[in-house]
C-alpha cells in the first residue's frame, strides 16, 4: 500500500506537497466495517470532513472560500490475509484559495502538532461513535473498545493514540 501511495505522489499528483495519514482501527471496528461496509463508507466521510475542516480552519477560512484535496486507499487485509481494515489517506499539505480573478492559489499549511493530532483523533472517534448510534449498535460495544489509532507520517512526526 505504501508503494501505491508513493506512486500517486511521485507520478500522478506532482503539483503540491502531500502527507500520508494512516487510520487503523481495533478489531471490533474492523469486524463491524467488514460486515457493514456502508458504515465504513460513512466513517471515511467523517474522517475526511474532520481533517479537511482542520486544514481549512488552519488558514482562517471556511469551506465556501477554500478547498482541499485527498485520495484514500482502503486496505482490507494484512500481508497474512488477516482482516486489517485501515485507510491510507493522502492529503494536500494546504488548501486552494479562491482569487477574485476566478483562479485558485495554493496556500501551504505547516504540519500538525502532536496536540492537534490528538484532538483530531478524539474528534473523529466521537463523531464515529455518534454517527453509529442510529445503527442500533449498543453503547456497550463502544465502552468495550479503545479509540482508533491514528498514525501520521507528516514531517517525521509519528503519532499514535490508544
Amino acid at each position: 500500500m505504501a508503494d501505491s501511495a508513493a506512486l500517486l505522489v511521485d507520478e500522478v499528483l506532482l503539483e503540491h506537497p502531500m502527507s500520508q495519514r494512516v487510520l487503523s482501527f481495533l478489531f471490533p471496528l474492523r469486524f463491524l466495517f467488514a460486515s457493514r461496509p456502508e458504515i465504513m463508507g460513512r466513517v471515511l466521510g467523517i474522517v475526511y470532513r474532520v481533517i479537511a475542516t482542520h486544514l481549512i480552519k488552519s488558514v482562517g477560512q471556511t469551506h465556501t472560500t477554500v478547498r482541499t484535496g485527498e485520495v484514500t486507499l482502503i486496505q482490507r487485509f494484512g500481508a497474512a490475509l488477516n482482516l486489517n481494515i485501515h485507510f491510507h489517506m493522502l492529503f494536500l499539505d494546504g488548501v486552494y484559495a479562491d482569487n477574485p480573478h476566478g483562479s485558485a492559489r495554493f496556500r501551504w499549511i505547516k504540519a500538525p502538532t502532536s496536540e492537534e493530532l490528538t484532538q483530531l483523533v478524539y474528534t473523529i472517534a466521537n463523531r464515529v461513535e455518534y454517527s453509529t448510534m442510529n445503527d442500533h449498535i449498543q453503547p456497550v460495544f463502544w465502552a468495550s473498545i479503545m479509540r482508533p489509532f491514528l498514525f501520521c507520517h507528516t514531517a517525521n512526526t509519528r503519532c499514535s493514540i490508544a
